[in-house]
Order: structure tokens, then sequence, then C-alpha cells
């Protein structure tokens, strides 16, 4: 956007995070941020928010999420990750 309509020291972006459940369409955990906080950040507040009897079958996003650490914390709720490999990546994630 910086590109396109120039910077403006007064506009600022928020992010919106979202966990959806893809049976009921219901969104099940939300998370707004700022532009400093990372993507692959608003992972850990988006589980805590949902309940840990809630199963969670596959986490998905883009490839901010493709490290060991968040591949983990999907493990840990019994979950598949779908998340493409960051760009450049060759091997496992990292």
């Amino acid at each position: 956007m910086v590109h396109t309509h120039g910077w403006s020291k007064r506009c600022t972006w928020r992010k919106v995070h979202l966990a959806m459940g893809t049976r009921t369409g219901q969104i099940c955990a939300a998370l707004m941020t700022h532009q400093e906080m990372g993507d692959g950040e608003a992972l850990t507040d988006l589980l805590k928010q949902i309940s840990s009897e809630t199963p969670i079958d596959i986490v998905g996003d883009d490839g901010a999420y493709d490290t060991k650490g968040w591949h983990a914390q999907i493990a840990t709720r019994d979950a598949a990750p779908s998340i493409p490999p960051r760009e450049g990546v060759m091997s496992d994630t990292t």
C-alpha cells in the first residue's frame, strides 16, 4: 500500500486473524493486531481462545506459519498443518 499510495505517518494497519470451523462456517477465535505483530505470532493467541475440548482437524494459513515452532504448536492440538512452504525454502520447515 505504501508503494501505491505513499507513506503517511498517521496511517497504521490493523490485521484481523480469524479461526473458522470449516464444517460449521462459524468463527471460533478472532484477534486484531497492529502492523508490528507478525502473522505467525497470532497463532498462539488464536489457539488459546479455542477450548482444548474442541477438536481441531486442520490449521491452514500462509507461509508466515511455516516454522518448526508453529508446527509444534499445531501438533499439540492434534491437528494437521496445511501451510505452504515459505518462499525460497527447499527442505523441511525451519
